[in-house]
């Protein structure tokens, strides 16, 4: 039997703080969070603001083996309107367009539209009243906005909240005005491949064929987050975001992350965001690597190379490194290393070569972090001059 907060007076003596502190601890586990909220009216409050900070919205309730226990997008959502209080707590709103069955979309679930016109109208009175109740991220997943319709405009709206700060479009279908209304507010863009409508009125051809998106949204952005297609064989009708345009102000971000770009696509933002400090990088397999021009980012402290997996790529790095210049910024470079099974040795001494080099004796640089699942390699005897100067750290994490 569950003991209510009537039973234990003496929860009422237990400083706020420490409901807080249980509680976040919870914050990913929404059963936990349910069991919290039903235990006890001293955990309601905290945990019921966890519970619906983040509200996902799927494109069916229905799977290949059944009724799933989510409610169809504009059910579940209608529901969270009428409980307007719940919605108070919601920062985040995630739209998943990707239909457990194929054949089922967004724009045939009837009652959506008018609960998103409902929230967006709730969250606009959140905004005036209250602006630590308004809503601050916005997700869109696999949307298919591929013709005009009421959802499209429903969801442009949407995007529009001036409370934003945080925009996620990751695949999808989408119009070619979609970063027309982005409000100015927002700091944090995070972007996949899409296809567009008329794509051809919105891209223009390079050199290897694809299309690529020339126009990104007029705003000051802080964080940038730009992910190609993971799959080499994508098909050339999806936008890869590497070519932008002056329309989007780069000079303000402050942390870059490029996923699955090719090398010879690096190096254009860092002339678009000169001024990054943190940048991530996450490499596609190449038979040839373009070394990243590091002179370019005139104020890089963080450098963090993620799923390094062949050793051509620690040659990369190696030259990359090999240009920065002796009055850098950098503070840390961290390797994460997925292979942990090297041979080329070739690759690493050029890589020690560097990093003991003079553009790295500055006191503010604290090194480079090998990041490993298993250590099955001693990295400390394929870089000895880097180790000479206290220069290396190798974290293992079984």
């Amino acid at each position: 039997m569950i003991q209510t907060h009537a039973d234990h007076p003496s929860l009422l003596n237990l400083p706020t703080e420490l409901f807080h502190a249980i509680l976040n601890h919870l914050s990913d586990d929404k059963s936990s969070l349910r069991s919290c909220c039903l235990a006890s009216r001293a955990f309601l409050p905290t945990a019921q603001a966890l519970l619906f900070r983040r509200v996902e919205l799927r494109a069916s309730a229905w799977g290949l083996h059944g009724k799933n226990p989510e409610l169809d997008a504009g059910i579940k959502l209608r529901h969270l309107v009428e409980a307007s209080h719940l919605l108070s707590h919601t920062r985040e709103l995630d739209i998943n367009g990707r239909g457990i069955v194929n054949e089922y979309r967004l724009g045939r679930d009837p009652a959506l539209v008018p609960a998103l016109e409902a929230f967006i109208s709730l969250k606009n009175s959140h905004i005036t009243a209250d602006s630590r109740s308004a809503l601050q991220c916005i997700s869109l997943r696999s949307i298919n906005m591929s013709s005009p319709d009421l959802l499209n405009a429903t969801i442009q709206r949407l995007l529009a909240l001036e409370s934003i700060t945080h925009i996620r479009i990751r695949g999808g279908n989408m119009p070619l005005n979609i970063f027309k209304h982005f409000p100015s507010r927002v700091k944090i863009l995070e972007l996949s491949p899409m296809t567009f409508r008329n794509s051809a009125a919105a891209t223009a051809q390079v050199a290897d064929g694809y299309p690529k998106l020339v126009n990104l949204p007029a705003i000051r952005l802080e964080s940038l987050v730009i992910w190609g297609p993971s799959n080499p064989y994508h098909n050339s009708s999806e936008v890869i975001f590497n070519n932008p345009n002056r329309g989007c102000d780069g000079a303000s971000i402050r942390t870059l992350h490029l996923g699955y770009l090719y090398t010879h696509e690096l190096g254009m933002y860092g002339t678009f965001a000169p001024h990054v400090e943190k940048l991530t990088v996450e490499l596609k397999d190449e038979q040839a690597y373009t070394p990243i021009d590091f002179s370019q980012f005139s104020r890089l402290q963080y450098f963090y190379i993620s799923r390094i997996d062949i050793d051509r790529q620690i040659r990369w790095l190696a030259r990359s490194l090999r240009h920065v210049k002796t009055d850098n910024s950098f503070r840390s470079i961290t390797l994460n290393y997925v292979n942990d099974q090297s041979l080329n040795m070739v690759a690493w001494a050029e890589l020690d070569s560097v990093l003991a080099g003079s553009q790295f004796e500055s006191e503010s640089f604290s090194g480079m972090t090998i990041v490993v699942s298993y250590l099955h390699t001693d990295y400390y005897s394929l870089l000895p001059r880097t180790i000479d100067k206290k220069l290396l750290k190798v974290d293992a994490k079984y």
